[in-house]
């Protein structure tokens, strides 16, 4: 590849808590960082229809070195797809306009952590962020092509093709675990009809219905309200480019229920209130 993943691999096993963009907050070594890295993917695609040319350049080198370090990550199985993805997206990275790579620490960051901790073997995880990826490709081929980059724009569809290649094989198992839980549908679907009722039959009705009402379920069983839950999900980006727009929003509820539920903080704060009388 054209990037240099030995390098960002050395800086990432190199790095120390206490200094570079991770910083050293509690908050920051506790949190997930393949959950950081999606959080930060799925802002790309606004970013680059609102911001600059300048920044958008460095949401897309960004991502594109996030791109670099996932086969060296991933299972052997979906290796040889990413690998072409991230050779492909190399590619659609070339510009000239002039980054401002201060705009993209959030994912950088998120991406050296990473290989410090790599994703569970069970693949939810790579699923997840590879959802989120197949997105932020469909958007930098919409920008490139607002600029009549031809030839980013082919290189960015590449891209596009082995992602979704690399995502059905790395989310078959989860997806298929989630959807043999069979939660109570009926209930599932009550909630989407509250929360979001503009997009209520076009979730119950995607074949990936069943991941989604088990990921809800899992989180109200948790202490979260499903269907705030669904509107944060829903309102975040938009589902409009996503194939399977029920297992794009089943990936951002899992990350989201993986913070502490409202009712559990509150009981934390309460007893440290306690404690501190």
């Amino acid at each position: 590849m054209s990037r240099s993943i030995a390098v960002l691999f050395f800086q990432a096993t190199t790095r120390t808590h206490g200094n570079g963009l991770l910083g050293s907050s509690d908050a920051t070594t506790q949190a997930d960082p393949w959950h950081q890295a999606t959080a930060a993917a799925e802002r790309i695609p606004h970013r680059l229809g609102h911001g600059d040319d300048a920044a958008a350049q460095a949401h897309l080198a960004a991502f594109g070195e996030a791109l670099d370090v996932l086969p060296l990550l991933a299972p052997q199985t979906v290796r040889s797809q990413l690998l072409q993805a991230a050779e492909a997206f190399e590619r659609a990275t070339r510009s000239r306009v002039q980054a401002e790579h201060h705009h993209a620490r959030a994912l950088r960051g998120a991406v050296r952590a990473m290989v410090r901790d790599p994703a569970p073997k069970d693949g939810a995880t790579l699923a997840m962020f590879l959802d989120a990826a197949i997105l932020v490709v469909i958007a930098a081929a919409r920008w490139h092509q607002l600029r009549h980059h031809d030839q980013q724009v082919a290189a960015a569809r590449q891209t596009l093709i082995h992602l979704q290649a690399a995502y059905e094989q790395a989310a078959a198992a989860p997806l298929a675990g989630l959807a043999q839980r069979r939660p109570p549908q009926q209930t599932v679907a009550r909630h989407i009809r509250q929360a979001v009722p503009e997009h209520s039959e076009q979730f119950t009705e995607d074949p990936a219905f069943g991941a989604l009402t088990a990921v809800l379920a899992e989180a109200e069983t948790a202490g979260h309200n499903p269907e705030r839950l669904l509107q944060q999900a829903a309102a975040q980006r938009t589902l409009d480019d996503a194939r399977s727009p029920a297992r794009t929003l089943a990936w951002r509820i899992e990350r989201l229920s993986a913070r502490p539920a409202p009712r559990a903080c509150s009981e934390l704060r309460s007893r440290e209130g306690w404690q501190a009388a």
